[in-house]
Formats: structure tokens, C-alpha cells, sequence
């Protein structure tokens, strides 16, 4: 029941819970509800939320262990011969409660990620349904395809390789030495940033493939056809969605790969810029 729905005549209007059950809250909650209830939703809300708090973290430390901030501090806590033993408790104290706060996020944030690399545990279904759906409807353009086909194939090689890692990390794989999962998993990293790089060539051949289009249909008849708008408006739509996700995670990768030292603010952010474009998405399939 929404806010579109009417009460039940057995109920009377004056009710609160009727008043609740029947409010945009309520219809946020049920939307919310719809985007969970998908495995791609749940993985989107978990990126977006997971990352977050990772830079929320690592901001709060950042600003707990600046030198600014333990000026502050230190010029209130004894700044004023006068002030009493409580309020230099208080302000001796913020410091510790960040440093609370940026722990937890941390560990919440980091509870978003174990749940996601779980659940991709299955992920070679999707492979294989992705397989199935290119073996039997192809792209029609011959580059398209050999990409599309060629991402299927380092995808699973990553999911192999990640899942090994997580696998091995909570006991299931024995006698592997860290050093070598540490390997794996590094490329892991790597065959991951080569499918983005493939992503980005396929962005560009289906923008280059739209020029054409276009071009063809302004010298055609049906230019101002409702249909076609709608249909180069999904493309654009799920194009620059896609390329925000790539774009977030591409710099990342030279970090997780070990090529270059990042500070971790920066995870939490390119990690939350790209749930933010997939979490978007979820909710606009489950509106």
C-alpha cells in the first residue's frame, strides 16, 4: 500500500500507522525494498554505501591527525587557564571520538565489501548468461562483438582469480602461501583494468556507431520519430552511465594493482563516484 492507494474502509483515516503506511516515506521504503530485492541493486546500494564509508573514514582520520585540527584542539584545551576540568575533558575527547567514528565507518564500509566479493562467488553465472545471450544474439556490428566476447572472457578470468583470493582468505583454500594469493589477486587487478580498458573501446565504437546512425536518419524521413528519440536516449543514457563507472574505477585500479601508492580517501571516493552511477540506475529500472 502507497500513498496512491486508498484506505480500506475498515480503517479508520485518523490512524497513524494508516497516515504512515500511506506517505511518500512509505513509498521511499517500498522503492528501497524493490532495489534490494535485486542482486544488482543489492551490489549498487552496497558500492555506494560501502565506499562511502570508506572515504567518510579515512576523512575523519585525515582531519583527527591533521595539524590544523590538533591546533585547534590543544588551543582550547589550554588556551584559557580559566576553563573548567569538564570542558578540557570534552575537547580532549572529540579526537578520540573521531578516531571512533572513522574505526566504525571503517569497519561498516568494510562489511559492504565482504558481502559484495560473496556474492560474486556466483558471478560466472552471470558469464554464462551473458555467453548464452552474445552466442545467440550477437552484436551486429563485427567489432562489438569480438569485444563483447573478449570482456566475457577476462571477466571470468577475474571472478576466477578474486574468488580464489576470497575463498583462500576465509580458510576454504589450503596450502597457498600469502605471497602467492597476494600475486593472484594483484591479477586479478590487472585482467579487471584490461576489461575496462576493452569497455572504453566499446564506448567508443558504439559512440562512433551512433554519428553514423544519426547522420543516416537526419537525411531519412523519420528523423522526428518518437521511437527512435526514445531509443538514442536509452543509449546515451546507459552510455555516460557506463563510462562514469569506468572512469571511477580506471585510476583505481594502478592502486590496487600496486604500481602506485594512492591514499585511501581516494578508494572511498572513485569507489562511491562509481556506485553512485550504478545505485542511480537501480533505482531508476525499479521506479
Amino acid at each position: 500500500m502507497s500513498a496512491s492507494v486508498p484506505i480500506p474502509a475498515s480503517i479508520p483515516h485518523s490512524s497513524q500507522l494508516a497516515k504512515i503506511f500511506t506517505s511518500p516515506l512509505d513509498d521511499r521504503i517500498a522503492h528501497m525494498n524493490r532495489v534490494l530485492s535485486t542482486a544488482s541493486g543489492i551490489d549498487s546500494t552496497l558500492c555506494f554505501v560501502g565506499y562511502g564509508l570508506m572515504f567518510v573514514s579515512s576523512s575523519l582520520e585525515n582531519l583527527r591527525n591533521s595539524p590544523a585540527f590538533r591546533s585547534v584542539l590543544s588551543n582550547l584545551s589550554h588556551g584559557d587557564a580559566n576553563k573548567s576540568a569538564t570542558t578540557k575533558a570534552s575537547t580532549g575527547g572529540l579526537a578520540a571520538k573521531l578516531g571512533d567514528t572513522a574505526a566504525s565507518a571503517k569497519a561498516l564500509g568494510g562489511m559492504c565489501s565482504d558481502f559484495r566479493m560473496a556474492m560474486r562467488l556466483w558471478g560466472l553465472l552471470k558469464v554464462w548468461s551473458g555467453a548464452k545471450a552474445t552466442y545467440f544474439s550477437p552484436p551486429k556490428d563485427g567489432v562489438l562483438k569480438i569485444l563483447a566476447w573478449t570482456q566475457l572472457g577476462s571477466m571470468a578470468a577475474y571472478l576466477v582469480l578474486e574468488n580464489n583470493y576470497y575463498l583462500w582468505s576465509k580458510g576454504v583454500i589450503k596450502g597457498v602461501t600469502r605471497e602467492t594469493m597476494v600475486k593472484r589477486l594483484r591479477a586479478a587487478i590487472w585482467v579487471f583494468l584490461s576489461y575496462l580498458v576493452l569497455d572504453f573501446v566499446r564506448l567508443g565504437r558504439v559512440r562512433q556507431l551512433r554519428a553514423i546512425e544519426q547522420n543516416e536518419k537526419e537525411k531519412g524521413e523519420n528523423v522526428d520519430d518518437k521511437d527512435v528519440k526514445a531509443r538514442l536516449m536509452e543509449q546515451d543514457r546507459a552510455w555516460y552511465q557506463s563510462l562514469q563507472v569506468d572512469l571511477a574505477y580506471f585510476p583505481l585500479c594502478f592502486g590496487w594493482g600496486g604500481a602506485i601508492n594512492l591514499p585511501e580517501w581516494s578508494y572511498g571516493f572513485g569507489g562511491m563516484l562509481a556506485g553512485l552511477a550504478k545505485f542511480k540506475e537501480a533505482l531508476r529500472v525499479t521506479a
